[in-house]
């Protein structure tokens, strides 16, 4: 029998061409490739490279290995984009791909810190005619790694394009100072400002920023009104003292009226007694 040779270079295209389709199916993270994840989404494209069986892909909580979701893709030779939702912040997840029940290939990835919230002003409380001091609310949530910081921002009402601000940190000891969230904004004019606040959260790990929206502007003007908002022992001591004035306004009224009727009672009383005696002493003196 007379045996066919084959070049050496056929051969070998023939073993990259075996090797490369293998490798089309059981190479990692292949046939799964992140495109974007945000703190409740991750995007994907992915790829069922097998011929015929349909490709299965299972996301899967990392930490407590529950299945958050479960699709099939069926075979084709291009990429689909999938978008998996409803995700934790800052979890990490592991997404899989199955052919017959055999895993062929996983890839994990981390989902996006929560953005933080719309800081709320609490208080704008002029020091002196020249200096202000602002408090605001913790961010929400509070319990994320990263630094946090807030802009400061206010501009004079007659000209908004005249922007002033300035930046507070909140370092990771930040419970150790009193009042972390509070700044004293300082060379003030004699005009009427508005003032703004927005959270920023940089994250360590990935390098990038994500911040909040502004929180709704509020006027101030240290020189016509030294205290521009009450805070809540302010507002508590205005209600007791109107309660005290209306309550005392009706003991008042109590004691008079008490002493009115008493009044009406005598003198309705001596009236009668003088009538009476006045009788007796007739019938007397005829």
């Amino acid at each position: 029998m007379k045996m066919i040779k084959f070049p050496y270079f056929v051969c070998c295209a023939l073993l990259i061409s075996v090797w490369s389709e293998a490798r089309e199916i059981f190479s990692p993270v292949q046939d799964i490739i992140k495109i974007n994840t945000t703190d409740t989404m991750a995007t994907f494209e992915l790829h069922c490279s097998h011929s015929s069986t349909i490709c299965r892909f299972v996301l899967i909580n990392d930490d407590q290995k529950t299945i958050q979701a479960d699709m099939n893709l069926e075979p084709k030779r291009s990429y689909q984009r999938h978008t998996f939702d409803n995700l934790e912040p800052k979890c990490w997840y592991r997404i899989t791909k199955l052919i017959d029940g055999n895993v062929i290939e996983s890839g994990r990835f981390r989902t996006r810190m929560q953005a933080p919230s719309v800081p709320k002003i609490n208080e704008l409380f002029c020091l002196n005619p020249n200096e202000l001091l602002v408090r605001w609310s913790p961010p929400i949530p509070v319990h994320q790694e990263g630094k946090y910081s807030f802009r400061i921002e206010w501009w004079p009402n007659t000209d908004p394009n005249h922007l002033y601000w300035a930046v507070v940190s909140i370092q990771n000891d930040s419970q150790q100072v009193i009042d972390p969230y509070s700044v004293i904004i300082r060379n003030l004019s004699n005009e009427n400002y508005r003032l703004q606040i927005q959270s920023h959260l940089f994250d360590t790990e990935y390098r990038y920023d994500l911040f909040s929206d502004f929180s709704s502007n509020q006027e101030f003007n240290c020189i016509i009104n030294n205290d521009i908002n009450m805070d809540n022992m302010e507002i508590l001591w205005l209600v007791s003292i109107i309660f005290l004035s209306i309550f005392a306004t009706l003991i008042l009224l109590l004691v008079i009226w008490y002493r009115y009727n008493d009044f009406r009672s005598t003198k309705h009383y001596d009236l009668e007694h003088f009538q009476k005696q006045f009788q007796l002493n007739d019938m007397d003196k005829k």
